[in-house]
Parts: C-alpha cells; structure tokens; sequence
C-alpha cells in the first residue's frame, strides 16, 4: 500500500464565509457575548481558534437548539452554524433580543428552499440525511410530511458500515 500525503486545498465557499463572518461579528461586537449554536465548522482547530477570541461553542449534543437559545442570557449574539436550524428558533432568540447572525451555506441554503417549494407545490419529497447531523436536523424541521431516510454511518476496520433506519412518516 502506497500513503500519499496530499495539500490541504482549503475549506469550501460556504465554510470560509462562516469563518469570516463570525471573526467579523466579535471585531463589530468586541464587549458582546456570541454564542455559537453547535460546530459552526467540523474543525476543532477553528472551532479553539475561534473560542480564543471569545467566541463560545455550545456543542452540546444532547440539549436541542430550543434548550441551548434558552440557557443563554438575553441580548447577546447566537451564531448559527453553517449547517442550517430549524428557523422557530429565530422566534425564541428574538423574543430575548439576541442578535441573531446565520452562517448557513448558501448551498444548504438552497436545498432548503427546492424543499420547501415542492413540499408547498404538493410534490413528493425524500430526504436522506445522517443521523443526528445539524443538516438533517435542519431539513427534519421543514415538515413532517417528508419522508426521511436517515443513515447511520459505523465504521468496522476503517470501512463503513451503513445502517439505515426511517423517520417518520414511514413510506
């Protein structure tokens, strides 16, 4: 077996932009409280970075979205990750006056709203998503209607192991 090492070629658009977006919000903000709602990016590193300059992770992943805005104190700064969020959390931020700054990628963005859009033409939709992951969370928030299938990835000796289960509705 031959183990070649490659060059980082960097973080994707939507992933940079986060990035920058929330250095931009403590240099805009530097007396502020910001909260970030999850991993804003699957990197410890950026994620210690950006904690460095006072920006906080809640990783928690056992409280939802809803328990986390909740636990915060009113009138500081809630990043949401690049991942997406159920959008009735923003209502819950804004009744505690929290600034509320969204790094979703506007890729995700946009499978959000084909989503949306053929949900409300009526069409059928199929979600498959990881288990867990904020971007299945995300798009679970949209309806109840969607049949979703979620994966759950487990690995035996470095090779993944798939299992997949539904979500309700069930098909």
């Amino acid at each position: 077996m031959k183990i070649e090492i490659i060059e980082p070629i960097g973080y994707c658009s939507g992933v940079s932009n986060a990035i920058a977006k929330a250095i931009s919000v403590r240099k805009e903000f530097p007396n502020k409280s910001i909260y970030i709602l999850g991993s804003l990016v699957h990197n410890s590193h950026v994620i210690d970075s950006l904690e460095s300059i006072g920006i906080k992770s809640i990783t928690d992943s056992i409280t939802s979205l809803q328990e986390k805005i909740n636990s915060l104190e009113d009138d500081c700064i809630v990043v949401f990750t690049a991942h997406g969020h159920d959008e009735k959390v923003d209502e819950i931020a804004l009744k505690k006056r929290m600034k509320i700054i969204d790094c979703i990628c506007p890729k995700v963005k946009a499978n959000m709203t084909q989503i949306k859009r053929n949900i409300e033409e009526g069409n059928e939709v199929i979600f498959v998503g990881i288990k867990n992951h904020p971007e299945t969370l995300a798009r679970l928030s949209i309806s109840s209607k969607v049949p979703t299938i979620v994966l759950t990835i487990l690995y035996k000796n470095l090779e993944p192991q798939i299992v997949i289960s539904t979500v309700s509705p069930s098909f």
